[in-house]
C-alpha cells in the first residue's frame, strides 16, 4: 500500500512539473512566424511579423527591426516588444492571451497567420494591367513607332523601355521606366503577403516601400501599395500582369 502511495505521488509530482514546463513560452513558439494582433474590441489588426531578434509590424503602420524576446519571471511569461513589458498566455496551439503591463494593461490576442502565397509565384517580370496594350504595341515590328524622347546623358536609345514593368527576385526589385532603372532590395514577409523595399522612382517623384498583396497567381498579382509622393503617403491598388 505505502508503495503504492509512493508510486502515484511521484507519477503526480511528474505530471506537475510536466505542466509547469509545457506553460512556459519560448521563443521558438514566436520566432520566425507571423501573428495577427488583434485587440479587446476585435475591430482593428494589425500585423506582427517575429523574426530572429527582431520584429516588425504591417498595417496601418510600418515600424521594422525592432528587438525582441521572451522571459520568464517568477512563473510570469513575459514577451518584451522593445521597451513594453507585455505578459503572455498560450491559450489555445496558435493562440495567444497578452496584457501590455507598460500600456496600463492594455490586452490583445495574437493569433498565428498561415503561409497565404506561394512565394515562387512572386519572382518574375510584372507589367501594369493598363500597360499591357503598350507591350503589345512594343512587340508589334509592322507598326511604325515614334521617335524615341531626348536621350538623358550616360544612357543610349537601347536603355529604353516604352512602358514601365518589375523585376523580382529573391533578394531585390528592379523598376524600369523610361531610361531609367531603379534598384531596392527586398523583404518577403514570413506568410508572403507584404514585400518591404525602398524603391525610388525620380521620374514620377515616389517611393514605394511597402506591397501587400491581395491575390496572386501565375498570371496575375493585385497589390496594395504604399507610396510615398510629394502629397504625402499614398495607397494605390495595382493589378500586374506577369510577362513571359
Amino acid at each position: 500500500m505505502r508503495k503504492t502511495i509512493l508510486y502515484l505521488l511521484l507519477i503526480f509530482a511528474i505530471v506537475s512539473c510536466s505542466k509547469i514546463d509545457d506553460s512556459n513560452i519560448s521563443k521558438e513558439q514566436l520566432q520566425n512566424k507571423s501573428f495577427t494582433l488583434t485587440n479587446e474590441n476585435k475591430k482593428d489588426y494589425i500585423v506582427i511579423e517575429f523574426q530572429d531578434s527582431t520584429y516588425q509590424i504591417f498595417g496601418n503602420k510600418w515600424e521594422g527591426n525592432i528587438p525582441w524576446k521572451v522571459k520568464n519571471f517568477n512563473g510570469a511569461d513575459l514577451l518584451i516588444l522593445g521597451t513594453n513589458v507585455i505578459g503572455i498566455k498560450q491559450i489555445s496551439k496558435d493562440t495567444f492571451e497578452c496584457e501590455n503591463i507598460s500600456l496600463a494593461g492594455r490586452k490583445f490576442i495574437l493569433s498565428e497567420r498561415r503561409i497565404k502565397w506561394d512565394k515562387n509565384l512572386i519572382f518574375g517580370t510584372w507589367i501594369r494591367k493598363q500597360n499591357i496594350g503598350l507591350y503589345d504595341y512594343s512587340l508589334n515590328d509592322s507598326v511604325t513607332k515614334p521617335n524615341l524622347p531626348p536621350v538623358p546623358d550616360g544612357y543610349s536609345e537601347k536603355d529604353f523601355k516604352p512602358f514601365p514593368f518589375y523585376e523580382i527576385t529573391r533578394d531585390s526589385i528592379k523598376l524600369y521606366q523610361s531610361y531609367f532603372k531603379y534598384k531596392s532590395k527586398i523583404s518577403i514577409s514570413n506568410t508572403s503577403e507584404y514585400l518591404l523595399m525602398e524603391l525610388e522612382n525620380n521620374v514620377l517623384n515616389q517611393k514605394e516601400w511597402e506591397w501587400r498583396i491581395k491575390k496572386l497567381n501565375s498570371e496575375f498579382m493585385i497589390i496594395e501599395k504604399k507610396v510615398w509622393t510629394s502629397f504625402g503617403k499614398e495607397i494605390i491598388t495595382d493589378t500586374l500582369i506577369k510577362k513571359r
